[in-house]
């Protein structure tokens, strides 16, 4: 399967852990009222990018660089993300996804990482 097939896979909403299933806030913002246009909708996602965005980025540059350096502390980076996020209903909504994410990862690529995270 080419990269861009994989990609395609991964974020297919259709798919298990396709990233359809966490709106980031998006319908909370339209029930209440707050996004009702176009423009309410890409000053929401610039705010997104700019506060969990760049958080999240913070996150994956962490795993990468540690990665690098030998084995990623899972439990360590799961403790500091998890403190970021106060809601708990957030935090068991992350990690379902992200175990999805993972165990569909791991059947597309072989990847020593891939099966330290699952652990």
């Amino acid at each position: 399967m080419n990269r861009r097939a994989t990609l395609l896979l991964l974020t297919d909403g259709r798919f298990p852990s396709g990233h359809h299933a966490h709106s980031g806030g998006v319908e909370v913002a339209v029930r209440r009222g707050t996004l009702r246009t176009l423009e309410d909708l890409g000053r929401f996602l610039v705010g997104r990018v700019h506060t969990t965005g760049r958080v999240e980025a913070a996150f994956a540059a962490a795993v990468v660089q540690r990665s690098r350096d030998g084995e990623v502390p899972w439990l360590e980076l799961d403790v500091e993300a998890s403190a970021r996020m106060p809601s708990p209903a957030q935090r068991e909504t992350s990690r379902r996804l992200g175990r999805q994410l993972v165990r569909t990862a791991r059947r597309v690529w072989a990847s020593p990482l891939l099966e330290a995270a699952a652990e």
